[in-house]
């Protein structure tokens, strides 16, 4: 009698439920910083136009994936608990290049956040969050 296959267990995907929340939160932080750019540089003093262009791009763009990993969250069974959204350290740059260096190091940590998600999902077993980030975030 053949044996019957052996399948590697799943864990539940709840497992993950408190660091996809933290996340969540991450980049409504993230999406929130990039509108208080936007507006900075709208403003007539500062007259980068297309900069304020550029970074209402990026706040509905991180809008739109936060609500997709929200979605997912709840699709799943997990719950979305949102916490007390903080206004950004600042409202003031210096000008667009300081603007674009607080944004690559914004992007450099929320990276690091959606690899760490990832490495979690993996290690929990959870290929849904894992191929999900995988797809919407971490592809080339």
């Amino acid at each position: 009698m053949a044996a019957a296959p052996t399948h590697l267990p799943q864990s539940d995907p709840l497992d993950c439920e408190a660091s996809v929340n933290a996340h969540v939160e991450e980049q409504l932080s993230t999406s929130y910083l990039y509108l208080a750019m936007a507006v900075f540089c709208h403003r007539p003093e500062v007259a980068l136009k297309h900069f304020s262009s550029f970074f209402l791009r990026y706040f509905d763009c991180w809008a739109e994936l936060t609500q997709q990993l929200m979605a997912t969250q709840t699709q799943r069974g997990g719950r979305v608990i949102l916490g007390d959204m903080e206004q950004p350290e600042t409202s003031e740059w210096r000008g667009g290049l300081h603007a674009m260096e607080c944004v690559f190091h914004l992007e450099k940590s929320v990276n690091q956040g959606l690899l760490e998600l990832h490495q979690l999902a993996a290690s929990k077993r959870d290929p849904h969050l894992a191929s999900f980030l995988q797809y919407h975030y971490l592809r080339p």
